[in-house]
């Protein structure tokens, strides 16, 4: 789809591939100690060839040093999943209801989900994730092909066994995977942007169904 790298991809840079190695394990080492984003807004979206998919919204909020609260929309017509850190509402707009449940009983419930809110699992502990990377950048399971600009972003290209992954230089999200023909891109992803604390709570006059 043309929304995913605007015009052509450019050629690849004069840069060694040792060069692009060595620049991407040096952003790690830097980048695994900045402070993760306070919010975090993206749109998620699946593709298969030319198809898209899924979209999917999501909205995340800080609130402390390993814990986002999070809205995800869109995955399914008519809900949205809340997390205010400490229960998972599954609301129901058209019927005005909406499902309250403790974070250890909403396994199901987070598990339709996790893939769209995984990015942020990446930025919960910056330093775990950008030490994977690094480590698997070091054995050579990970090869840096090329630093692009991506929807106005500068990424490193990665490889990994027939995946093709594009990770953002200033924070280390995923904005683009693709494996086959398959996969998804971050639109519009915006850190440390203002998000009202409505974004993550209930409307009021919410009927709320306790399901533990």
């Amino acid at each position: 789809p043309t929304f995913l790298i605007p015009g052509k991809t450019p050629p690849p840079a004069a840069e060694t591939p040792m060069g692009f190695r060595d620049l991407a394990l040096s952003y790690l080492a830097s980048v695994g100690e900045k402070e993760p984003p306070k919010t975090v807004k993206y749109t998620y979206k699946g593709f298969t060839g030319s198809k898209k998919t899924v979209e999917v919204r999501v909205y995340a909020k800080r609130l402390g040093k390993e814990v986002y609260a999070f809205r995800v929309e869109g995955f399914e017509a008519g809900v949205t999943i809340l997390f205010d850190g400490e229960y998972v509402y599954r609301y129901l707009a058209a019927k005005k209801i909406s499902e309250k449940y403790t974070r250890e009983s909403a396994v199901s419930i987070l598990g339709k989900v996790s893939e769209y809110i995984e990015p942020l699992a990446n930025i919960t502990d910056m330093k775990s994730f950008a030490k994977y990377l690094a480590d698997l950048i070091s054995v050579g399971d990970i090869t840096i092909k090329d630093v692009v600009t991506l929807a106005g972003k500068k990424c490193f290209l990665l490889e990994a066994g027939g995946a093709r992954m594009w990770l953002w230089a200033e924070y280390p999200f995923i904005v683009k995977f693709e494996c086959k023909g398959k996969g998804f891109t971050l639109e519009n992803l915006q850190v440390n942007v203002e998000i009202p604390d409505d974004v993550f709570k209930l409307p009021s006059g919410i009927k709320v169904i306790e399901k533990g």
